[in-house]
């Protein structure tokens, strides 16, 4: 029985993954991780969407001495973190060969709920991310998004360790 995600993936042959969802942080190994889901993309035959989920200013609100228009705030961020996504896809592709990375940096409140939500939109075969190597604890205490897409995904998810 196909179900209407099943119905719309690309009739793709040879590789097993048609679109690869890639997660990436600004403050963790996104190279690696990105040179990763190349390693898996199969020239030419795999789409592969680089996300970057960033919490929106409102989470931070508190811990300002004034009160900013949150547009004010939100605009630099976002173009911060566009021309670095774009910059880490650019540098991929320019070093695999591969065609290019589609970049794409949204906001939400629970970036796990953002992964999860985008891999369904893209109707992703796979979710690869990275890992900050936290103990159980600081897992526990901080939360963790790779856990939380882990225990909520129903698509196969690729762990990068950092590499030491």
């Amino acid at each position: 029985m196909n179900t209407t995600n099943e119905a719309q993936r690309p009739n793709v042959q040879h590789p097993a993954y048609a679109r690869i969802l890639v997660c990436v942080d600004a403050d963790t190994h996104a190279a690696q991780v990105l040179a990763a889901a190349l390693s898996i993309a199969q020239a030419g035959l795999t789409e592969l969407c680089v996300l970057h989920v960033r919490l929106p200013v409102r989470r931070y609100q508190s811990v300002a001495e004034r009160p900013v228009p949150l547009d004010e705030l939100e605009q630099p961020l976002d173009e911060a973190a566009h021309a670095w996504l774009a910059k880490l896809c650019r540098q991929a592709t320019e070093e695999s060969g591969y065609a290019p990375c589609v970049p794409e940096c949204i906001l939400h409140d629970a970036p796990w709920q953002g992964i999860l939500e985008r891999a369904e939109s893209h109707l992703s075969d796979l979710i690869v991310m990275g890992s900050h190597g936290r103990t159980a604890l600081k897992s526990a205490l901080l939360g963790s998004v790779t856990q939380q897409v882990l225990a909520h995904c129903k698509l196969p998810v690729l762990i990068v360790k950092r590499s030491t």
